[in-house]
């Protein structure tokens, strides 16, 4: 009898741990949906030149990196990457100043026929990640497909971004 009490217990309070997740996610969905419908952003873009000359950092494919704000408030950064075997793209999200949702893509050069070099022509994708963020910390991970290159600390490179762009608006990239 105890045994069954617990165990009724325990699938309550579990069921309604995932609940409050679902709804969690599904009010960040709104968020992004709303973000993403939104017009009349004031967009800065550091290119491919700023992270070679200003920063040192070289992708074999290029990068750039978007920031999408209105009313003055970052709400949505594009970072893109060209890396040699692939093409990755991260979205991120915010909610006033704190991170909430980052989807990240990754899309592989497949290699010619014979394996010894990649075939620039074209990307297959290989790779979807949703991480859904509450106070900093990934409370949800859904992911499709496998990465050829490897994952990224979402939170430190959050702010690492955020900081160029900060210098960005501040006319410091120049």
């Amino acid at each position: 009898m105890k045994l069954t009490t617990l165990t009724l217990a325990l699938l309550l309070v579990s069921n309604l741990l995932l609940g409050q997740t679902d709804e969690k996610i599904i009010a960040i969905r709104k968020t992004v949906q709303h973000i993403n419908s939104e017009t009349g952003y004031k967009i800065k873009t550091l290119t491919n030149d700023y992270f070679a000359d200003v920063k040192n950092e070289a992708a074999d494919n290029g990068q750039e990196l978007k920031g999408y704000y209105k009313d003055g408030e970052l709400k949505k950064m594009v970072h893109s990457v060209g890396l040699s075997n692939c093409m990755k793209t991260y979205e991120y999200y915010f909610s006033g100043a704190d991170l909430i949702f980052v989807f990240e893509k990754e899309a592989d050069y497949p290699y010619k026929k014979g394996g010894f070099a990649f075939d620039y022509s074209k990307l297959v994708p290989a790779f979807e990640g949703r991480f859904y963020f509450e106070k900093g910390k990934i409370f949800k991970t859904l992911t499709k497909g496998k990465e050829r290159s490897t994952d990224l600390n979402h939170n430190s490179t959050t702010a690492n971004l955020k900081d160029l762009l900060d210098d960005l608006k501040k006319g410091k990239s120049d």
